[in-house]
């Protein structure tokens, strides 16, 4: 059967050595947007038997190993379900749960399965949507899983009742709050990625890498301020809907605390990135 290319955006380094694996394993089409009509094919995730949705992409990759032959998931979506949520939410709040997923790249008039696979395993990497007010465009979930060994794919998988989000996030309806400081300023937020550093049975803790919140330069004595209290704060990360006003997503932030301040080099508008570590990193409520 002929490759069909596939396209992920990521933001880390990791992904381009994914993406440039992708010749020893097998990739799927990239769907189009939830709010269109789908393509044939489409990409699709389902959590066990129950519940199904569409995937923005997905990459399927072999990996050699000493046990043989392990298969490697990065798949991404701009809203999980309440079921795939749910995978996410317990592997972010530190409860991972070994979750049977299948990945299928499947043809929409028939429901055949053309490629996929079937793996138990847990979240090895969670990327969450990127607010960027600059930049008005689609930001989505990026989740990779932990090789496993790959079960039979199914002939068969139905479309006909598939979860689809009701909103696509955008990078630049988002609001950035924290506690006792002013986010009227903030420009944009660098991704934030949630690793775990164990194997698929056993994922370990989950690691918040820093991120670096970029805030126009009028704006940025509230964070002065905390850098010099040197205290810890929680903050939310929300994505709006396009009234700005009802509230889509909102990312969690625990155990906030400034290690850097320092001018951004942007033109003729000044701005300064500030340099955060996190310790923890939830979702309030999975909407879908």
């Amino acid at each position: 059967m002929q490759n069909i290319p596939l396209c992920v955006r990521r933001h880390t380094a990791s992904t381009l050595l994914a993406t440039l694996a992708m010749a020893a394993g097998h990739a799927l089409v990239p769907s189009a947007r939830a709010q269109h009509a789908p393509p044939s094919p489409m990409n699709v995730l389902a959590v066990g038997t129950a519940h199904t949705e569409f995937l923005n992409s997905a990459d399927i990759v072999q990996l050699p190993g000493t046990s043989g032959v392990t298969t490697q998931v990065t798949f991404s979506t701009n809203m999980p379900s309440p079921a795939l949520g749910s995978v996410l939410g317990y592997a972010l709040g530190g409860k991972p749960v070994q979750s049977r997923l299948t990945i299928a790249s499947v043809d929409i008039n028939s429901n055949r399965v053309l490629r996929g696979a079937v793996v138990q395993t847990n979240v090895q990497e969670i990327d969450l949507p990127v607010a960027n007010a600059v930049s008005r465009t689609g930001t989505s979930f990026v989740v990779k899983l932990f090789p496993s060994v790959s079960r039979d794919v199914p002939a068969t998988l139905a479309t006909t009742a598939m979860f689809r989000p009701v909103r696509v996030l955008m990078s630049d309806a988002f609001k950035l709050a924290i506690d006792s400081v002013s986010g009227s300023g903030v420009v944009s937020v660098s991704p934030i990625i949630v690793t775990f550093p164990g194997n698929e049975k056993y994922p370990g803790s989950a690691q918040v890498s820093p991120i670096v919140v970029r805030v126009q330069e009028s704006r940025i004595g509230d964070f002065q301020k905390w850098l010099s209290s040197g205290a810890m704060r929680n903050g939310t990360l929300e994505f709006l809907g396009p009234d700005m006003r009802s509230i889509l997503l909102t990312i969690q932030l625990r155990g906030m605390k400034i290690t850097r301040i320092a001018t951004a080099a942007t033109g003729s508008v000044q701005m300064s990135d500030v340099s955060i570590s996190i310790t923890a990193v939830n979702v309030a409520e999975w909407k879908g």
